[in-house]
């Protein structure tokens, strides 16, 4: 489905990694102190950004009922009842069917009527 999931890659503000090898004595112990000064020096290792290159456009309905009423049988005994109703329809797009990913065929599953090979 179409949704971000900012922990996945570097995230939405980006990272970076320090390599604590390349302040270290070659064959000694490396500390996080070493990652420290690679990071002075302004050396990286690696870098990162997450981007999300498809819009967030997911429209969502949710319904819900509830009716309750009390009622006195007896001067001591009150009774409460309810009963709740909940629907939660799937998450349509503004511009297209929502799609999922069939586990079974492995296959994308547009609007269950179109699927879409991988």
């Amino acid at each position: 489905m179409d949704h971000w999931q900012p922990d996945v890659g570097g995230g939405p503000r980006g990272s970076f990694t320090f390599n604590r090898e390349m302040t270290s004595v070659p064959g000694a112990f490396t500390t996080d102190q070493n990652a420290w000064a690679t990071f002075l020096l302004g050396f990286q290792s690696s870098m990162g950004k997450t981007l999300q290159w498809e819009p967030f456009t997911t429209k969502e309905w949710q319904h819900g009922l509830y009716i309750r009423d009390r009622w006195q049988a007896l001067p001591g005994l009150t009774l409460t009842l309810g009963l709740r109703w909940e629907y939660y329809p799937l998450l349509r797009r503004l511009n297209r069917p929502m799609e999922y990913l069939d586990l079974e065929s492995f296959q994308v599953v547009l609007d269950n009527n179109i699927s879409v090979n991988h």
